[in-house]
């Protein structure tokens, strides 16, 4: 990969209207930003929304250009998704990539008016996102605030060129600005099948209910949003975690309707990139997520947070967390362990309690 010093290779591509762009380094008037990325790398649309506002902030007085390793069409398809402001140009037979070689996506090349590049950033990370920004305005800019809802770091993706060469066509990329989603498939089973026996086969090896249609709708009914309505994506394939799978998960954990109430918060909470849940379903490490309830909700769902507490002595306890763990099952393939801790309202202790 090209480091800071390293002069900046020039090239042409095509921009989406078909026209030619050349891109001359160490005769351009002002600092260009080229940054290199995929479709369907989440880290890449993490990214995007910064970008724009650095677009925005630095107008005429420099150039970012996204430079796109993907075909034209899903290309497009993000473009008008994010959406990108800033000018994108087509890599995707991956001639420039190998020039620039960049290890991951997105990657950031901050090149100054004499060719050379100034500074290198591969991932997202605020910091050095700022100083870009800082660079280029030629003042103090700060692009990235802290606590804005995205973490302060976050590792890309294998870049195109480095990928293992496979069969077919890459699989459609997760649309994470997609407010709807499928709606739950329908399994029908024949009369001689047990539907308790079926649904072992979801998740822990422990007895479930059977999602019916009558069950599911019933736990549906105690939401207000359309069944479809994507609450969040499951890392690590982001798969879609929406109110109706949500209550199916909810139904097989064995949850009363009521808890919704409090599951679908839990859900989108847990899918904040502040919490990382992507490293938590990924790793190999021994990690578990801690849910902490308290308010009145605490008493009118009926969480036990007394005495025996970490033993299953209450059906909110057992079930809110089993049917959390099991809506990570969305593109998950790992289980853990969900705790929960209730705290008191009288005398400000904390006690807690475990869902298995």
């Amino acid at each position: 990969m090209l480091e800071a010093g390293n002069e900046a290779p020039r090239f042409s591509l095509n921009r989406l209207d078909g026209s030619e762009l050349r891109f001359e380094s160490g005769t351009q008037a002002k600092t260009s930003l080229l940054v290199f990325f995929e479709i369907d790398c989440p880290t890449c649309r993490l990214t995007i929304p910064y970008l724009n506002r650095l677009w925005r902030e630095v107008g005429e007085g420099s150039r970012v250009l996204g430079i796109s390793q993907d075909a034209e069409t899903s290309t497009r398809e993000l473009i008008e998704q994010a959406p990108i402001e800033f000018q994108v140009v087509i890599d995707s037979d991956l001639v420039i990539t190998k020039l620039y070689d960049p290890v991951a996506v997105p990657t950031l090349f901050l090149i100054g008016t004499d060719g050379r590049i100034i500074q290198t950033l591969s991932g997202f990370d605020k910091h050095a996102l700022n100083e870009i920004a800082t660079a280029m305005a030629g003042k103090p800019l700060v692009i990235a605030e802290p606590f804005d809802g995205a973490p302060n770091t976050k590792y890309g993706c294998t870049s195109r060129h480095l990928e293992v060469a496979g069969e077919g066509e890459i699989a459609a990329a997760a649309n994470p600005y997609a407010k709807r989603a499928a709606r739950a498939s329908r399994i029908e089973l024949a009369d001689t099948i047990d539907p308790f026996e079926y649904c072992m086969r979801f998740g822990d090896p422990l007895p479930v209910i059977p999602p019916t249609v009558e069950r599911v709708e019933r736990m549906l009914a105690a939401s207000a949003l359309p069944p479809d309505e994507v609450i969040a994506r499951i890392p690590p394939n982001y798969g879609a975690a929406t109110v109706e799978k949500i209550a199916a998960n909810a139904v097989m954990a064995g949850c009363k309707p009521e808890m919704m109430r409090l599951l679908i918060p839990l859900v989108r909470a847990v899918c904040d990139e502040r919490f990382n849940i992507h490293g938590v379903q990924a790793t190999t490490h021994f990690a578990a997520p801690l849910v902490i309830v308290n308010g009145p909700i605490r008493r009118e769902l009926e969480f036990a947070c007394g005495s025996n507490v970490f033993s299953n002595v209450a059906r909110a306890n057992s079930t809110l967390g089993r049917a959390l763990r099991r809506d990570r099952y969305v593109d998950a393939r790992e289980s853990r362990q969900v705790f929960l801790l209730h705290r008191r309202e009288r005398g400000g202790e904390s006690v807690g309690a475990v869902a298995r």
